[in-house]
């Protein structure tokens, strides 16, 4: 388990550290290493659970050139059988981690990259370049992310917490989903109990241009079917 954070603001700059603060409010997901990225109005937190690459996985993670900046929480099961396809197209890895392999991947093969990934993950990846971020989670949701967009920016992050931290958003709670949430201890649907945060749907994607959030796009739907798991 690993914690992500990061805003992308309208007009503003990126205050790195507000960034930090919304990072260590979920230190516990993540002990072992914390980052940050900051370039102009965006902002990305990181803190790591070191699992996979013990030494050589620190995030937030860049590739050579700079171009794309990743924060990532998951575990990949197919991500040596990505690398080994990556690897036979000439991509040199700089490290054994699997956040690797979903930064090279999108640097090969746009937002498609995606649909290839077997695993359970959320993770906001910057193109610096398009000035574009996308925010990614997996087929069964089962890593969370959040986030809320208004006049300001966008805040996203693995707890809401975290949103609330960036100052992008009040605290309000949803009086119409107390009773649910009582029940069945969470939130059916894209809202959750706190007004103008949202979670990203299972199998969806979001698109962020200059602060401004598109609507959550399906990359998968359940009734396609999924190519056989053939381990690593």
């Amino acid at each position: 388990m690993c914690g992500i954070v990061g805003m992308f603001l309208r007009e503003a700059a990126c205050d790195e550290s507000v960034v930090a603060r919304m990072r260590d409010l979920v230190t516990h997901r993540g002990p072992d290493d914390a980052g940050s990225f900051v370039a102009g109005p965006l902002g990305l937190g990181h803190r790591r659970l070191s699992i996979i690459d013990l030494g050589g996985g620190h995030q937030p993670m860049s590739t050579a050139d700079g171009r794309w900046t990743i924060v990532y929480n998951g575990e990949i099961y197919n991500y040596l059988q990505l690398r080994r396809e990556l690897e036979a197209e000439g991509v040199r890895f700089r490290t054994d981690s699997d956040t690797e392999v979903i930064l090279q991947l999108h640097a090969r093969r746009g937002d498609a990259a995606a649909v290839a990934l077997n695993g359970i993950f959320a993770y906001a990846l910057w193109d610096r370049d398009a000035e574009r971020l996308l925010l990614v989670r997996d087929r069964a949701g089962i890593k969370p992310l959040y986030y809320a967009s208004g006049p300001q920016g966008i805040a996203f992050g693995s707890e809401i917490k975290s949103i609330f931290r960036s100052g992008l958003v009040v605290p309000i709670l949803a009086a119409r989903h107390v009773a649910e949430y009582l029940l069945f201890r969470d939130v059916a649907g894209d809202e959750t109990l706190f007004e103008g945060v949202a979670t990203l749907p299972p199998g969806s994607m979001i698109e962020v241009l200059g602060g401004v959030a598109g609507m959550p796009r399906r990359y998968w739907l359940a009734s396609q079917p999924v190519e056989p798991f053939r381990g690593g």
